[in-house]
Order: structure tokens, then sequence, then C-alpha cells
């Protein structure tokens, strides 16, 4: 039977029926993977390629640490130090 939607909803079940078809469920939208997984393989390699396309998408860089990050860390070390000779 297909999922009939009737309207907005909050019910993660019911999101994924809407979204992924009439047998998943929230379980299926924990992450990409689980998502990908309920698509067939033509779908997820379209899905990868237009993502990969996207230069907003792909793995994470290294962190960039400011100038107030170090002066934090270096607040923080301080602090410890003070501490530490009481």
């Amino acid at each position: 039977m297909k999922y009939q939607y009737n309207g907005a909803t909050n019910n993660l079940d019911e999101i994924a029926k809407i979204l992924l078809g009439d047998n998943r469920s929230a379980a299926d939208l924990g992450s990409l993977e689980s998502i990908l997984a309920t698509m067939p393989q033509n779908v997820q390699d379209k899905l990868m390629a237009e993502l990969e396309q996207d230069r907003n998408w792909g793995p994470k860089t290294e962190s960039v640490i400011t100038l107030a990050d170090k002066n934090h860390n270096r607040i923080v070390e301080l602090m410890n130090r003070l501490a530490d000779s009481r």
C-alpha cells in the first residue's frame, strides 16, 4: 500500500515513509549512509556524484586555530599552573 501524505507531521516514522518509501522508519534517517542504503545503487551513485561537485560537501579540513583560541588556551594553561603552584 502506498503511503498517503496528509499534511505536516513531526513523526519521524511518517517522515521516513514520505521521503524514502512505505517500508521505511525513523531508523533509516539516522545518517547519510542509512538513507542511501534505502535507495537503488544507481540513485546512490547519482546523489553522491552530485554531492561531490558541491563545494560545501567533503571531508572536514583541519581545524584552524584562531588568535582567540590561542589566547583562551594560554589562559587555561596559566590558570592550571597557578592552581598547581598553590
